[in-house]
């Protein structure tokens, strides 16, 4: 049986809506105060009118609906009913009653769960996981055959082509351990088998030839934004060594696309654009196909109605917000022109041009936040100069930065006689720039770009090389994080403490902490070789 994780149970909600309506027909004050907030009919009773023993289920449904921000009880009752459709906890495995196609699958497929916030019950990618399905396929071959899903999984080509033909609906059966249709099993499995008459890629074509969805999804914990089969192909944007791309990465997004996948997909694009940075591949096959233009596709459709993309004025937001097409761009276009990637902006503002996208637009400012710069702000906040004139060039306003931005921008670039200057106008720059605003603080930033002229320079100005910044942990953590190993031999020869424990955060900015909490344990983990060897050399020492 799939684990499923409904927030919106519609049976819960049934419950307390019987048990709202008895208590306003008892006379109790908070909940008649709700009705009368919530219910127009009932908003100029008057509390102690005895009309509220008339105070009906129906009555009390809608106060429910409008509690949680559904204008009716018809709209919650609907959107719960998808959420318990689509909600999925493949994580959380049952450490009991499985069956062998089921341990095989659970081992065989990825499900983006981090080793450094797995919950309890919960268990990690990490490539043992499918070693040891390779391990369990060597010695049971028979699996390859067992259903379609472990078919799909493996990408066996006959056998795959048997079951579809015995019975063509097979192509989007729910099954296997986590309640997921072939095509996901396909997508997220990372056997990589390259034995005769196995390819997954085929075996795609084979489910979608028989009607398999190219837009199969699900919900983690029943909350968007979707987990997709396209979203699968690419490697896991928060740990790309233990959660690496499909086998036929581009190969199986073209095809899902070419299928009717929507590329406005958000999860796909941050699997895609995320870490490492140096590969544009997945964004400008996601630009090929329409990212940022269209209405998102089917699962936009299935969270039209979640009420936290429509949300009152002022009214604070949940941290994890539904993106329209054009603020997918937008957010990437902020995001590259924080982390100085020239190429990226370059791809992104010619679609902006193409679709009028608002190159202007700040943040989404999730959790109720003040809205964060927009891409021109950020780019020159981080003395990112060849992604400035990339913006001005396009039509960005260009506003000039505060006095701390400026300052922290010239730290950013190395600019000494700039930062002398501007220090001898307000000797107080440097102690306000630790907590500037808007972006990261300077050290951390100059590490992350590895700038080692920045970092030396903002070291000099007196910037601690050992402090923790919003669960980033130390500058050299970052430098870990990144690979640098010219910013790691910096930082360790300036002071950094190189055996200093990583502290445990669960901030998504501090993603890729592995169990060994050191920097060496980190650089072994994302098997950064040469970060570990001098690392390592450190300690022999």
């Amino acid at each position: 049986m799939a684990a499923h994780s409904v927030p919106l149970n519609l049976e819960q909600l049934r419950k307390r809506a019987k048990e709202l309506r008895d208590l306003v027909r008892a006379g109790h004050p908070k909940f008649i105060g709700a009705a009368r907030e919530l219910h127009p009919r009932w908003a100029d009773v008057s509390p102690t009118d005895p009309a509220w023993a008339g105070f009906t289920l129906a009555d009390a449904q809608l106060v429910e609906a409008r509690s949680k921000g559904f204008p009716s009880w018809r709209r919650l009752r609907e959107y719960a009913g998808m959420l318990a459709r689509y909600s999925r906890a493949p994580q959380r495995h049952p450490a009991t009653g499985r069956d062998l196609a089921g341990d095989f699958l659970h081992l065989a497929c990825l499900t983006h769960c981090d080793g450094w916030n797995a919950g309890a019950g919960e268990e990690p990618d990490g490539l043992h996981r499918q070693g040891e399905a390779r391990r369990m396929l060597a010695g049971h071959p028979e699996l390859a055959s067992a259903t379609i899903h472990t078919a799909a999984a493996v990408g066996d080509i006959a056998a795959a082509t048997a079951l579809l033909a015995a019975d063509a609906s097979r192509a989007s059966q729910v099954g296997g351990p986590h309640g997921w249709p072939p095509l996901l099993y396909l997508a997220f499995a990372r056997l990589n088998s390259t034995a005769a008459g196995h390819s997954t890629l085929e075996v795609a074509r084979l489910l979608l030839a028989h009607g398999a969805d190219p837009g199969a999804g699900y919900l983690p914990d029943g909350e968007p934004p979707p987990v997709t089969a396209l979203s699968g192909a690419f490697r896991g944007g928060r740990d790309p060594i233990h959660q690496p791309a499909h086998q036929h990465s581009l190969a199986l997004a073209r095809l899902l696309l070419d299928a009717g996948a929507d590329p406005n997909d958000q999860r796909a694009l941050s699997n895609a654009c995320e870490h490492p940075h140096d590969d544009d591949t997945g964004l400008a096959l996601l630009l090929e196909y329409g990212l940022g233009r269209g209405s998102g596709g089917v699962w936009a459709a299935r969270l039209a109605h979640d009420p936290r993309r429509q949300l009152p004025k002022g009214a604070p937001a949940p941290v994890r917000l539904t993106l329209t097409p054009a603020q997918l761009v937008q957010a990437e276009l902020r995001y590259s022109a924080q982390w100085n990637l020239p190429n990226r902006v370059r791809l992104l503002l010619r679609r902006c041009a193409e679709t009028g996208i608002d190159i202007n637009a700040a943040s989404a400012a999730p959790g109720g936040r003040d809205p964060g710069p927009p891409a021109y702000t950020l780019a020159a906040a981080c003395g990112n100069t060849e992604i400035v004139d990339l913006l001005a060039q396009a039509g960005a306003v260009a506003a000039p930065l505060d006095p701390t931005h400026e300052f922290v921008a010239a730290c950013l670039r190395a600019d000494r006689p700039a930062v002398q200057r501007l220090l001898a106008a307000d000797p107080g720059l440097a102690e306000r720039a630790r907590t500037v605003s808007g972006v990261p603080e300077p050290l951390h930033l100059a590490v992350a770009l590895n700038r080692p002229e920045a970092v030396a320079l903002l070291a000099s100005l007196g910037f601690p090389l050992d402090e923790d910044w919003h669960g980033w942990g130390a500058p050299l953590v970052a430098a870990v994080l990144g690979g640098h190993v010219a910013v790691v031999k910096l930082l360790v020869e300036l002071g950094a403490d190189p055996t200093a424990e990583i502290l445990d955060d669960t901030d998504p900015s501090a993603e890729l902490i592995p169990h060994e909490r050191t920097p060496l344990g980190l650089a072994r983990y994302l098997r950064h070789h040469e970060v570990a060897g001098y690392l390592s050399s450190l300690n022999r020492g």
